[in-house]
């Protein structure tokens, strides 16, 4: 493991469990490379307040960042108490939930705030955030699926009237929430109540969400902190039986017992005899699962070429899922479906010829070439099935 990966478990596990990392003095080119991670990860704020006075660098970029978190999260709420107020109830997935869990939550960043409209409610949802204040970004693909701006702030929201999309690759993930059996509850966050998933189903969801970014080019450490943590302070609440019946349609057991391994290896978790069932036994080695998630980042976009050869992950994952052999060629790893490329048929040709654009001006400026993406891509294809996710 690099130097810096190390460091950055390090900061991590103190800043979980409100403590501060000794890590001595560190020369500068060391420093440089684990902000760089932080940054890639999108954990600076916690690592360098878990790092103390050992790192002086970036506490500008950390500063902002957090103000901007915190100011994200206030007007998320006031927005969110509105909603309320409309009777409306869409379910706050991560973001601001997972925050939640850490000792101090306006360190843990997120991006934007995910929304899952309950049965019947997308479309008031959608109306109410309109004349609210909030702006659609742009044309959506999904009818299920509208990306809101609000002007004269950081916050942005994704409204989503299906927990994930459909996909050959993770769309039978969905089937886990739907509608008319999903279980919810209401968390306090800041004196605010907002709706959310039951215990089972954040567990759930959270272990979805990281596999459907693992298929896409990674899922990140922070993704690992989120489930970790709500597993520790969930422990009583959760049914190990039925979350074990749904890993094992997921074929993601393995998956789930090499980050507990992670957890308790790197990151300070304990091992507790209550998750046993969600482990498998012997445990698999975690080693090329934690290099992975470390060279990715969030969503696995530490570089373009890991983006890029997640056509071929996942059409991997599509083909153990729909049974259907079709041969996958090195060509659709650079001119993917509309589908997959999150656009209008009638915009394919446009897309294509702007990633051609893309992969020239790769292959002069930073030597990167669709031969990287498609040895990434074998490489990742290898790693699914290690861990069982596919034959």
């Amino acid at each position: 493991m690099k130097q810096a990966d190390s460091l950055l478990l390090n900061a991590l596990k103190a800043a979980i469990h409100n403590e501060k990392a000794a890590l001595g003095v560190l020369p500068q080119e060391t420093q440089t490379e684990l902000l760089r991670q932080a940054v890639r990860h999108g954990v600076l704020p916690l690592v360098l307040d878990a790092c103390g006075k050992a790192l002086k660098a970036a506490r500008q970029m950390a500063f902002c960042q957090t103000a901007e978190q915190i100011l994200k999260t206030q007007v998320f709420l006031q927005l969110y108490s509105k909603l309320r107020e409309m009777k409306l109830h869409p379910l706050v997935l991560k973001g601001p939930v997972c925050a939640a869990l850490y000792p101090k939550p306006e360190l843990r960043l997120f991006s934007d705030v995910d929304l899952l409209a309950v049965s019947g409610e997308f479309d008031r949802t959608r109306n109410a955030l309109l004349r609210l204040g909030c702006r659609t970004a742009g044309e959506s693909v999904d009818p299920l699926e509208q990306t809101f701006y609000l002007p004269g702030s950081p916050l942005v929201l994704e409204l989503h009237g299906a927990a994930f999309p459909e996909n050959d690759a993770y769309g039978h993930m969905k089937a886990f929430f739907a509608h008319e059996r999903l279980r919810t509850e209401t968390v306090s966050v800041q004196g605010e109540e907002i709706y959310t998933l039951g215990a089972n189903e954040t567990f759930l969801y959270l272990l979805c969400h990281s596999l459907k970014h693992f298929l896409h080019g990674g899922c990140g450490i922070r993704a690992v902190c989120d489930l970790l943590l709500f597993a520790e302070k969930h422990e009583k609440e959760l049914d190990k039986l039925y979350l074990r019946r749904c890993c094992e349609k997921l074929s993601a057991l393995e998956f789930l017992t090499a980050l507990f391994e992670i957890g308790e290896k790197y990151l300070g978790f304990e091992k507790t005899e209550s998750l046993a069932l969600l482990r498998v036994h012997p445990a698999p080695d975690e080693t090329a699962l934690l290099e992975d998630i470390l060279a990715g980042g969030v969503h696995g976009a530490a570089e373009k070429s890991r983006l890029h050869s997640a056509n071929m992950t996942l059409h991997a994952a599509a083909v153990q899922n729909t049974g259907k052999r079709e041969r996958f060629s090195v060509l659709r790893a650079a001119f993917p479906s509309a589908k997959a490329l999150h656009c209008a048929p009638h915009s394919l040709p446009a897309a294509w010829g702007r990633r051609l654009i893309r992969y020239g001006k790769e292959n002069i400026q930073n030597r990167t070439s669709l031969r990287k993406s498609v040895e990434i891509g074998k490489r990742r294809v290898a790693l699914l099935k290690t861990y069982h996710l596919i034959k």
